[in-house]
């Protein structure tokens, strides 16, 4: 029965991954933000870098060097490699509230 389960579950994975349906990798947040339509912070994950939310928001990168006491070079760098620094303090979640914030919301 374990197999069968097994075999199932890899069956719908393969086909799914064949057809689109399934990703293995998140896309970049450039990817997911759709041309026309408001930012929606929800979309930040850990994997994407300060500088793809300031360049989609248009929120200075100054702000974000300044609110989350980040270098230049961790700006560039996915925000959970900065959020997960000894003594950063911060995690991506709070990121979304700040650019809530930015952006009036």
């Amino acid at each position: 029965a374990l197999w069968i389960t097994v075999a199932i579950f890899a069956a719908v994975i393969g086909v799914t991954s064949l057809t689109g349906d399934f990703q293995w990798t998140l896309k970049p947040l450039a990817e997911t933000v759709q041309p026309g339509k408001e930012f929606d912070p929800a979309l930040i994950k850990g994997s994407d870098t300060f500088a793809a939310v300031s360049e989609l928001t248009g929120i200075p990168m100054e702000r974000f060097l300044e609110r989350f006491r980040i270098s230049e070079e961790e700006f560039r760098q996915p925000i959970r490699n900065a959020a997960h620094r000894e003594g950063s303090g911060f995690e991506t979640e709070e990121v979304r509230e700040f650019v809530r914030e930015q952006l009036g919301r």
